[in-house]
């Protein structure tokens, strides 16, 4: 039963995104901004309890696109999961090839110069996914986030402005897992560092002894971990590469992604 009103809770609320924000922000400008890119996410070790660490040869590859609307956006993900063929690697057995298709949707909430709320959400339309096998392709969740920072910059350096940041968060699975998330950054001429941290307050201790939850273990994981990253961007284009280090039921993964973004000029605005 409380399974059951979480993925109520999860669907409403991502319905609600999109048929609240967007048309509240459409009214004022119909399409703000075109987002599209690629990340590839290299898992080669995992740290699962009771079990301890596997080599692994795992693989996702996330394809998006995004159309802004003033605060708010809409999109869809294509994520293709695989892992490599013959390796003989313990952790690979976990692992099932899949796809799947998700919609995604948001809006940031601005309340000042200093402070915003984030808020995304995703919803699995297409796939056949099984949330008990490693390589699940979709999921269903909303976050928050609530970020702390300065517009303005908070001091020069070499003639170009250091914007910091730093934000706390909750991200609900369809499933109930709750997962605390909090992260700093800093910004300076198109480059970006960052440092983030989760952890999963329920869920899967031991995937070999999951009970109930015998057909959600991996998608379903009471994980934690803590990520650096750093970013580059140059006119419409965003590099970015994030390392993952897992301290419980998670992977040492590493994501590399590109992205293109084009912003409209709104409507009646001068050249």
């Amino acid at each position: 039963m409380r399974t059951n009103n979480y993925r109520r809770f999860s669907t409403y609320c991502l319905l609600g995104f999109v048929l609240l924000a967007l048309p509240g922000a459409g009214r004022a400008q119909r399409i703000s901004d075109f987002k599209m890119g690629y990340s590839r996410i290299t898992i080669q070790e995992a740290r699962l309890e009771k079990v301890g660490t596997l080599a692994t040869d795992f693989y996702r590859h996330n394809f998006e696109l995004e159309v802004g609307a003033g605060q708010a956006f809409i999109g869809l993900t294509y994520h293709y999961a695989t892992k490599k063929r013959n390796t003989k690697k313990l952790g690979n057995t976990f692992g099932k090839t899949e796809d799947g298709l998700m919609l995604t949707t948001g809006y940031n909430l601005i309340f000042s110069n200093r402070l915003r709320l984030d808020t995304y959400g995703r919803l699995r339309i297409w796939g056949d996914t099984n949330p008990a096998q490693a390589l699940y392709a979709t999921e269903t969740d909303v976050r928050l986030k609530l970020f702390i920072f300065d517009a303005d910059g908070t001091g020069i350096v070499w003639n170009n402005a250091v914007f910091p940041s730093a934000y706390v968060g909750v991200d609900v699975n369809k499933f109930g897992r709750v997962q605390a998330l909090a992260g700093a950054g800093i910004w300076w001429n198109g480059i970006g560092l960052s440092l983030s941290a989760f952890n999963a307050f329920n869920g899967v201790d031991d995937v070999l002894n999951p009970g109930k939850d015998r057909d959600r273990i991996f998608a379903n994981l009471r994980n934690s971990g803590i990520s650096v990253g750093v970013s580059y961007e140059f006119h419409n284009f965003m590099l970015w590469a994030r390392q993952n280090y897992a301290l419980r039921n998670g992977g040492d993964d590493l994501t590399v992604s590109m992205q293109y973004q084009k912003f409209f000029p709104r409507r009646g605005a001068r050249p």
